[in-house]
């Protein structure tokens, strides 16, 4: 037990740390006094003892400043880094992957060359599977986007998914950048010619951010091959029946979309500042306010991942590029694909998530989708799969295996949809 608590509080301070190495240097973290915890959670702190939540937090408390965090502990502590981290440590019950420790330390071409097997589709397309694995996969990353943040996802070991990755003809699955513009459409018959080659029947998909447009669409047409679809932090903008309710990233995205397909020149100036658009966290004005500073911090990726999402808009043909594909998605109608797909369906959401507004999509899959399940994973931004890796991969194994998830401490789950509103209301 001991060992384990101590690998989950490191996964809770590298979440941290590789958003802001600086940030223990800078900031205090102040957590509750073990006399003024609760016998039992008022918010969900804690389903331990009181004894076994007090010996949860001196660990955590002694781990923190080994590690040279600076430690104030008050009895009526609000500092939500502290609690993310006490909150992990309470939630950590079961092995943790030694991979997430080291996540950005991996080098992704080499655990590809090693764990996958390269092919191509008929159109010359490359994919990759993994050589182990009996459960069939598919990974549908965002567009225009580099693999990166699934390094954890491929290079793991330890999960038995069989992980299918095909490249999009619109960009280079390592570097991302929007080379072309190719539709929707297009990237789903990739994925099946990738399928139809390696003769696989079933799977489920797996599709991230604004690549959940042609995972859903991957249900849809595979509606008798498809187990189950996981969608982590997608991007619904346009849904009917929800209120249009806009990140400032996706609102600057889509002004600035629809600026390039009415003057390409354009594409010049946004270029050089795009990479702002998905930056949060102005520590200055921050210092003193634990609770904003908690806020800022838990909307930003890991530092090494920042340009992950912005790298398909980082040249000026890029981005011309991926107007047009944003144009092409946003007259996909995502309603009406929820309403036919017949695939469970795992939402993952995180609850500080700066990109995609987590409680629009929320309310889509509630109106339009059938059988969803929703998980929200706290302290976490848009990159789930990557700071959050083995809450995510605890999430999706139980899933794919037929087992409702259960809520934790750092994870609330949920049925929406079907569970809440008829077919026949829809």
């Amino acid at each position: 037990m001991s060992g384990r608590l101590c690998r989950w509080i490191d996964d809770a301070i590298a979440e941290i740390l590789r958003r802001d190495s600086t940030y223990f240097e800078r900031f205090p973290l102040v957590f509750p006094v073990s006399e003024g915890l609760p016998a039992e959670s008022e918010n969900g702190l804690s389903s331990s003892s009181h004894t076994e939540t007090a010996e949860i937090l001196a660990t955590t408390v002694s781990q923190c400043r080994a590690r040279g965090a600076t430690i104030r502990q008050d009895v009526s502590a609000r500092d939500p880094v502290a609690d993310m981290i006490l909150k992990t440590a309470l939630a950590g019950r079961r092995p943790l992957s030694e991979i997430c420790l080291h996540a950005d330390e991996l080098d992704l071409m080499s655990c590809i060359r090693v764990d996958y097997r390269e092919g191509t589709t008929r159109r010359g397309s490359r994919y990759f599977v993994r050589r182990d694995g009996s459960i069939p996969v598919v990974l549908v990353n965002a567009i225009g986007a580099p693999l990166d943040p699934w390094s954890q996802l491929i290079a793991d070991r330890s999960h038995d998914l069989r992980i299918i990755i095909v490249e999009s003809q619109c960009a280079d699955l390592f570097n991302g950048g929007m080379r072309r513009y190719v539709d929707l459409g297009s990237d789903v018959e990739e994925i099946y010619s990738a399928l139809s080659r390696e003769r696989i029947g079933q799977f489920s998909v797996l599709g991230w951010c604004s690549g959940g447009r042609a995972a859903t669409e991957l249900a849809v047409r595979g509606a008798d091959q498809v187990s189950f679809l996981v969608l982590v932090s997608p991007s619904f903008c346009g849904a009917a029946g929800v209120g249009p309710q806009l990140t400032g990233f996706e609102s600057g995205i889509g002004q600035m979309c629809t600026t390039v397909r009415q003057n390409p020149a354009a594409a010049n100036f946004f270029v050089r500042s795009i990479e702002k658009l998905a930056q949060s966290g102005d520590w200055a004005r921050n210092l003193h306010d634990p609770i904003k500073r908690g806020a800022a911090l838990f909307k930003l990726p890991a530092k090494r991942r920042a340009g992950a999402l912005v790298a398909s808009m980082l040249d000026c043909e890029f981005l011309r590029n991926y107007a047009a594909r944003d144009l092409s998605d946003s007259e996909y109608q995502i309603h009406e694909a929820l309403k036919r797909v017949a695939a469970p369906i795992l939402l993952i959401t995180g609850d500080h998530d700066n990109i995609v507004n987590s409680e629009y999509v929320s309310s889509v899959l509630d109106v339009w989708g059938n059988d969803v399940t929703l998980a929200e994973i706290s302290g976490a931004g848009h990159y789930a799969q990557d700071l959050q890796y083995a809450h995510l991969t605890s999430l999706i194994d139980r899933f794919l295996n037929g087992t409702f998830p259960s809520s934790n401490e750092r994870v609330a789950v949920r049925s929406i949809g079907k569970s809440t509103i008829s077919k026949s209301s829809k």
